[in-house]
């Protein structure tokens, strides 16, 4: 057998989410422009069939973690590898989770130094923006932070903001990096995520840990314990954003196995 093969049989085979990307788009596109408040569907409904699809089946440690209730921020890792999707990060959490997650994700694919991006970054921006629409998630700009799209960030810190003041029990979900990190490394989140962690803390969410990963040729997840932050006083405000993301990142990479490691520090500015 050869190589190629054999790399192939350890990896795990995903379900096509073509019919599920068709009906976001019919959905996204019959809501009225002014629609009621909230999703017009579940995203957990919408995702448990392709998850059970995963094949060999998702493993699951940590499960006595899994909150069964809000209010809660599940903070996860960006994974990433050739032949993985990052939207089976939340795909695969929000079927494990027995209530509705409400994601922060981008708002744009940017395609770095690949031409193909004139064409698909509209088209995944057109995209995103239904997924957002339909499920009730909170599209932020695309990492790196642009700060000509300082405002529309802000505006989505707000609707998060609000969202969980009107909701008794909200479970928020949110990859602080914000951009792919390649396989078994962890990466630091963009400035400004540290301190948007700290908001949410300061709403009363619990903040709970999950690890994203491939081992032995399946998917998997690990739930951590819930944890506080730890804030130092008296630190100006960027390296109280960057102490906040180094406590974060490194409560996820404990829900990691030991063959990941940390990008240098000096990523993270």
């Amino acid at each position: 057998m050869s190589s190629t093969t054999l790399s192939r049989a350890n990896k795990p085979r995903y379900p096509s989410v073509a019919g599920l990307g068709l009906r976001i788009l019919v959905s996204g596109l019959s809501m009225p422009v002014h629609p009621p408040p909230g999703p017009a569907r579940s995203f957990r409904e919408d995702v448990r069939p392709l998850v059970a699809g995963i094949l060999p089946p998702l493993r699951v440690f940590g499960e006595e973690h899994i909150p069964l209730e809000g209010p809660c921020l599940l903070l996860t890792n960006h994974y990433f590898k050739p032949g993985f999707d990052a939207w089976w990060i939340s795909m695969a959490i929000s079927a494990s989770v027995p209530v509705e997650v409400r994601w922060v994700i981008t708002a744009a694919l940017t395609y770095p130094g690949q031409k193909r991006g004139l064409i698909m970054r509209p088209l995944a921006r057109f995209f995103l923006r239904r997924v957002a629409r339909v499920y009730g998630f909170f599209a932020m700009p695309a990492m790196p932070p642009d700060p000509r799209q300082s405002q529309d960030r802000s505006a989505t810190v707000r609707g998060v903001i609000a969202y969980i003041r009107q909701s008794p029990c909200p479970i928020i979900g949110l990859a602080p990096e914000g951009r792919d990190i390649l396989e078994e490394t962890v990466g630091w989140p963009p400035p400004g995520a540290g301190r948007f962690v700290q908001q949410i803390a300061h709403l009363g969410l619990k903040l709970a840990p999950v690890g994203v990963f491939e081992e032995d040729g399946a998917l998997c997840l690990r739930f951590g314990p819930r944890f506080e932050l730890e804030v130092p006083s008296a630190l100006p405000t960027l390296e109280l954003d960057r102490a906040i993301s180094r406590q974060v990142m490194a409560q996820i990479a404990r829900q990691l196995p030991s063959t990941f490691h940390f990008l240098p520090e000096e990523h993270l500015a």
